[in-house]
């Protein structure tokens, strides 16, 4: 909680809003445990109470106020943290997500939160730039959005379709055999967080690691000694994804992952 809560602040927010759980996944789309939702101020302190009251499923989800309209984003931040066992693995995981207004690129973010950042202990991670028009948690969830108020963004599939079967299909794949700890990515982003398993995957007639020497920058990450940063600019970015996107390497591809390890 209280990590949670410094790693909100670091990124000049203010939580307004709460979501926690501990429990278990049920056979539907429900989940069976606490649960602790609502006005931030009102529900923290059952919060605390309740997360890890199972190992199962974990979650806490921060945000500040956020109005779902165009224009009124420049203070948004949305921080998601879980852990749960998705057979046959097990997996913690924190989404952050914050308007231009508070972190103009993905560099600015990155050292906005790194102090909070650095204390975790990653196997893979990404920062990326995606439209908030819908909010940040919108898009990090990959959920459908309604209502009139958001309807006025207009119709889902130009705002954020484009993303959301792509991100269901990677978290389909990371809940199976297909980890990312174990060398695959969601997607190539502007700026990657990448272990020595993926340095070691197989990419076009090499590996990872020949290829992102090959274009952008890659070099031993300033937050976790065990990790590297590839970072790469728009153009590079572009041509970066058009090269990965068969490679199996990809879970958010319409391809098959390959099974390298």
């Amino acid at each position: 909680m209280s990590f949670a809560e410094t790693l909100f602040e670091s990124v000049k927010g203010s939580p307004s809003r709460g979501n926690a759980f501990s429990g278990q996944r049920g056979k539907t789309a429900d989940a069976i445990g606490p649960t602790a939702k609502g006005a931030w101020s009102q529900i923290r302190q059952r919060a605390e109470k309740i997360i890890g009251e199972s190992d199962e499923f974990n979650y806490l989800e921060i945000s500040s106020d956020y109005r779902f309209k165009v224009g009124d984003t420049d203070r948004d931040v949305h921080l998601y943290l879980g852990n749960g066992s998705y057979f046959p693995l097990k997996k913690t995981w924190l989404n952050l997500a914050v308007s231009v207004g508070i972190a103009r690129s993905p560099s600015d973010l990155l050292d906005l939160a790194g102090s909070g950042l650095k204390l975790l202990n990653p196997s893979y991670g990404a920062i990326f730039r995606f439209p908030v028009a819908a909010g940040a948690s919108t898009y990090l969830s990959g959920a459908t959005y309604s209502g009139p108020t958001v309807r006025e963004l207009g119709p889902p599939d130009d705002v954020l379709g484009p993303h959301a079967d792509r991100v269901h299909r990677a978290k389909y794949r990371t809940s199976t055999e297909f980890s990312y700890g174990s060398g695959y990515v969601r997607e190539v982003y502007e700026i990657n967080i990448l272990s020595e398993a993926h340095l070691c995957a197989p990419l076009l007639t090499s590996t990872v690691k020949a290829y992102a020497e090959s274009i952008g920058n890659l070099q031993a990450s300033s937050l976790w000694p065990d990790l590297f940063e590839w970072r790469l600019e728009r153009d590079e970015l572009d041509q970066a994804r058009a090269d990965w996107e068969h490679s199996g390497l990809v879970l958010s591809a319409e391809c098959q992952p390959v099974r390298w390890q």
